[in-house]
């Protein structure tokens, strides 16, 4: 069988570019590999997947790394804003306009 060269070019040219797609995907398999396990075990320990799933979950983001998003997204639902101690910024804005910080600082704090 006869290949024309320019065939044989297209074809090398493919290999090369493949060949970092193929690193890159070979480069997060292991790292999924090492870290699968502590990563479901901390979903565990703080609530987001339960005791009983632990193993069929490291499995599941072993053979499928997308279910990283689904828990991204769930961790994501379940954090709360958490409003700082003190003013609101909206309130130092309004006192810094007939107040220095300090004082502004002194009455929110003594009040």
């Amino acid at each position: 069988m006869n290949i024309e060269s320019g065939v044989l070019e297209s074809v090398v040219k493919f290999m090369k570019g493949a060949d970092g797609c193929i690193a890159k995907q070979a480069s997060m398999e292991t790292a999924l590999e090492s870290e699968a396990e502590g990563l479901i075990k901390s979903c565990v320990d703080v609530g987001l997947l339960p005791e009983a799933t632990k193993e069929a979950s490291v499995q599941k983001i072993k053979e499928d790394p997308t279910y990283m998003v689904d828990l991204l997204k769930k961790a994501a639902s379940k954090m709360e804003t958490i409003e700082p101690a003190g003013a609101g910024v909206d309130n130092v804005k309004v006192a810094g306009a007939t107040e220095t910080a300090d004082e502004a600082f002194d009455r929110i704090l003594f009040s």
